[in-house]
């Protein structure tokens, strides 16, 4: 195999070279076990091989690294040099040179327990300014912890009053970066698509012009075994968006929004809708999953379900999905929309359950104009975009800045 041209090397590599675990396995129940560690690993195997494979294989090899913040300790101030004043106890080694430092694409960060210095904003501001510059190419973010501890790693608030109601160890936010993006920092955004410095927070999701925004809230399945379970706030990563998107250019450059939670209250799922769908100046996409994997059996585990009816959980779903049905169209046939793709994950994951999500998605996506475009797959046409005065071919047009503050304040508030 060593005698192979380099060509062919590189042309193996690629079929070996997968995403990490946390990105394959986000549309499952937030999960160390299943998001940090990976089973197979066919690129560190392969270069094993020989100093040839190496070779091929090394731009590869840290494309997707992890931090555990379990293990770490608070960022310390260790020079004068206010671009490298910090460093994180356990990370100050790695990586230790440019060139592995521009391979990596894809950061893993996680924790499990509430470290004392995670709930200290100033500390995990220090903590981003620590580790964002020793990553240049970085094109995605995937945080996964306790919903207090994701809180102020994202520097958003989320009400806990009611967390003891729901089965929610672990959430998950997933901030992707488009590939080759013109502008690698809100801050080199051209005069017309700037915003003032003092509008701009020190979280992690400034630093970045993110694209994609990917919520994982976690299972609801616990609090339908309490009284009155529809009157519970569960702890929420996009209730706490609602407040930063006021006062953030993230709102900008966002284009497509994922949305995944087991079993969601409607009135979590209602409450999503109206914070995101509203944002059609500049949303394009938006992908929902509210139904656990199959394969996870979740609902076959009598502790998880616990005194849970689950025709309750069944129906709760569908009156979830029939809100989304109603309220998506409607959205995007408004003026200036950019809305015009939808995804429903959960389609045809339960044969029970395809017959509902037939009525309350495909019959009124279909009045509006939508097009069938796959399984669970809508798609609004080009000669909508015309009609609303949007732009059908991802550009901006028409957009400026008071556009921005109207519809941020239509779409957030009131919720």
């Amino acid at each position: 195999m060593d005698s192979l041209p380099a060509e062919l090397k590189l042309q193996i590599v690629s079929y070996l070279d997968g995403d990490a675990p946390s990105v394959q396995n986000f549309t499952g129940e937030p999960s160390v076990e299943n998001w940090a560690h990976c089973k197979h690993q066919p690129l560190k195997s392969l270069s094993l091989v020989s100093r040839k494979w190496r070779i091929a294989v090394f731009p590869s090899l840290f494309r997707n690294i992890r931090l555990n913040l379990d293990s770490m300790g608070p960022p310390l101030l260790i020079s004068d040099d206010p671009l490298y004043s910090l460093r994180l106890e356990g990370f100050s080694a790695f990586p230790p040179t440019p060139v592995l430092q521009n391979r990596i694409t894809s950061l893993f960060v996680y924790a499990t327990a509430t470290n004392e210095w995670v709930t200290q904003i100033d500390s995990l501001v220090d903590f981003w300014g620590a580790i964002l510059p020793l990553m240049p190419h970085l094109q995605r973010i995937v945080i996964l912890a306790n919903p207090e501890a994701i809180g102020n790693l994202i520097d958003i608030h989320i009400v806990l009053h009611d967390s003891w109601a729901f089965d929610m160890p672990l959430q998950a936010i997933m901030l992707e970066q488009a590939p080759g993006s013109e502008y690698d920092t809100f801050m080199d955004l051209p005069d017309d698509r700037r915003f003032p410095r003092t509008m701009c927070r020190n979280g992690v999701l400034d630093p970045r012009k993110w694209t994609n925004i990917s919520i994982n809230e976690g299972s609801s399945l616990k609090a339908y075994s309490t009284y009155e379970y529809f009157h519970k706030t569960p702890p929420s990563i996009s209730r706490g968006l609602k407040e930063y998107f006021r006062v953030t250019p993230l709102f900008q450059t966002l284009t497509h929004i994922t949305f995944v939670a087991i079993f969601p209250l409607p009135d979590a799922v209602e409450r999503f809708v109206a914070r995101f769908a509203k944002l059609r100046l500049v949303v394009q996409s938006l992908t929902v999953q509210l139904a656990p994997l199959y394969a996870s059996r979740l609902l076959e585990d009598p502790e998880r379900v616990g005194t849970a009816q689950l025709s309750d959980c069944w129906s709760e779903l569908g009156e979830s999905y029939r809100s989304l049905g109603e309220e998506i169209p409607q959205q995007a046939a408004r003026k200036g929309s950019r809305l015009r793709l939808f995804r429903c994950l959960d389609w045809g994951l339960y044969e029970g359950f395809q017959e509902e999500l037939s009525l309350s998605l495909g019959g009124p996506l279909a009045i509006y104009g939508w097009e069938t475009a796959g399984d669970g797959i809508w798609r609004r046409p080009v000669e909508a975009d015309s009609e609303t005065g949007s732009a059908s071919d991802g550009t901006d047009a028409g957009f400026d800045i008071s556009d921005w503050e109207d519809e941020a304040m239509d779409a957030f508030g009131d919720h």
